[in-house]
């Protein structure tokens, strides 16, 4: 059982998303407080970045590099216990099994830690920040690599 990803998305007025999922259903969602932190609060700002959006490993992307979790944005937090096929890796564990792969490829690993985060196999709890998946993959990365907990 695949989980329920976005499929497409269209800015509306009033900083709204329309959502049409992989299951075919269609949502509308109010994001406006959701663009808070760094990357997100320029969205608030200007109309036409907010529109500047697309759809990418099933998340909403902004030609900025900001985006939004698949999860919060279908279900307001994680997915029901009825559509996650597996339990998503913990955080640490796939940035070591990427490192563990790609090393000394930092892009590689960064790029694909990311990817698996926005396909939900790996779960961020809380993006208060508004910090993109690569971006939190790049700062997991260094932070593995000063802490040692990558290089074990």
């Amino acid at each position: 059982m695949a989980m329920t990803r976005i499929q497409e998305a269209v800015a509306l007025p009033g900083y709204r998303l329309r959502l049409v999922l992989t299951d075919g259903r269609t949502l509308e969602r109010d994001v406006r407080d959701l663009l808070q932190g760094e990357l997100l609060e320029p969205l608030q700002r200007d109309a036409a970045a907010f529109a500047d959006l697309s759809v990418r490993d099933g998340a909403v992307v902004w030609a900025s590099g900001a985006d939004l979790c698949p999860d919060v944005l279908i279900w307001s937090g994680a997915p029901p216990e009825h559509d996650l096929p597996f339990v998503p890796i913990a955080q640490r564990t796939m940035m070591q099994d990427l490192w563990r792969r790609y090393r000394p490829d930092q892009l590689r690993t960064i790029h694909d830690y990311a990817a698996a985060e926005r396909r939900g196999e790996v779960f961020r709890e809380r993006n208060v920040h508004g910090v993109d998946a690569e971006e939190y993959a790049r700062r997991l990365l260094e932070d593995g690599r000063r802490k040692g907990w990558l290089e074990a």
